[in-house]
């Protein structure tokens, strides 16, 4: 499944889930860990300590959303040992979107730890040996943190650590924070078209089948 498919199918998710949230507010609206997700997002600017404008059409059943930027969003999290923690992971802004999302496995691949899911709450332990707790929600059944937002003065206190530390530059480098997105990566390694010589993931006959198809507008079968 491609990086945009991903996003799509994670869309599908935040519709259906946001239906069941109360409050959408910057101070109010909650983080899913969401273990099917492909990635995290935020509908909120305000998330983001570094931010790369981006114009991405995505289209679903229903609706048609737009990531219009492409960051690292900073989350504040209280462990169980009464720890403040800023976790930081590289995803998108959509404004449409009724939810913030954070994906633990695309963290752990970076960072390490692991997690633990039970039948009241998931735990996140961090490579660190602290553990962060969501409680699960009883009307969506899905793991969630309040109170995950930062405030102005913390992003500046800890925003560039943050960055540094997740893509060892400074700061508010949004060039290269943008090459190193999935959609840039995918731009410059996508073929122009699935039958070109380029694509290894075909043999030619099925190259060659999927040509006569476009040309004639019949059943595969019928070429056959």
């Amino acid at each position: 499944m491609s990086e945009a498919e991903q996003v799509r199918v994670m869309i599908l998710c935040v519709n259906e889930i946001a239906e069941t949230l109360n409050g959408n507010s910057f101070h109010n609206l909650p983080l899913i860990m969401d273990r099917s997700a492909s990635g995290g997002l935020s509908p909120f600017w305000a998330d983001f300590v570094d931010y790369q404008p981006s114009n991405i059409k995505l289209e679903t059943a229903a609706h048609t959303n737009t990531v219009i930027g492409v960051g690292t969003l900073m989350w504040k999290f209280h462990t169980i040992s009464g720890k403040t923690v800023f976790v930081p992971q590289v995803r998108y802004h959509m404004p449409k979107a009724s939810v913030r999302l954070f994906s633990p496995q695309s963290y752990f691949r970076q960072f390490g730890g692991h997690g633990e899911i039970f039948g009241d709450n998931f735990l996140m332990h961090l490579a660190d040996g602290q553990t962060i707790e969501f409680p699960v929600d009883k009307a969506t059944n899905l793991p969630l943190f309040h109170g995950c937002s930062c405030s102005s003065t913390e992003k500046r206190a800890h925003g560039s650590q943050v960055c540094q530390e997740l893509h060892g530059y400074s700061s508010f480098d949004a060039p290269l924070l943008l090459q190193q997105s999935p959609f840039h990566h995918c731009k410059h390694t996508c073929c122009e078209c699935v039958a070109a010589d380029e694509n290894q993931n075909l043999l030619t006959a099925q190259k060659e089948l999927l040509q006569w198809h476009w040309k004639l507008c019949i059943n595969m079968r019928q070429i056959q």
